[in-house]
């Protein structure tokens, strides 16, 4: 199975937060897991604020560790099927957008906390999701 992670999924199992420990059993399972290179600048910013460079690093270096493959898809067949969904689905943000485009690029099952904004798309067929908290 492929697993495409969110940012806030990452973050949540590198800081032991509620729904870490669901990410840990992907982790430990054979289960192929992935996160777009932007959700790996977001983990490093989150981490950077939160306790500056050296965190920010040990956190991606972790991340590489665990065997997460980091993905840098942004050809004019990704970013024009971000647009679509975006224009079709007006109220997904853009890290979203890329990330349903990720997964379904993939054939992926989505890993994430973003149930508010998910979850409506989940019901109309559009993603196929896990929330973790």
């Amino acid at each position: 199975m492929k697993v495409v992670l969110d940012a806030s999924a990452i973050i949540a199992y590198l800081r032991n937060e509620p729904g870490g420990d669901l990410v840990a059993g992907h982790l430990r399972s054979d289960h192929l897991l992935l996160a777009h290179a932007l959700n790996f600048c977001e983990v490093y910013y989150d981490f950077y604020r939160a306790g500056g460079r050296s965190i920010a690093a040990d956190a991606i270096a972790d991340l590489r560790g665990l065997g997460v493959v980091e993905r840098s898809d942004m050809d004019a067949e990704f970013w024009g099927a971000m647009g679509n969904l975006k224009a079709v689905h007006k109220r997904v943000s853009w890290p979203t957008a890329r990330l349903l485009r990720l997964r379904k690029l993939l054939s992926a099952v989505l890993l994430t906390t973003e149930r508010h904004e998910l979850e409506p798309l989940s019901k109309l067929g559009v993603c196929d999701i896990e929330c973790i908290r």
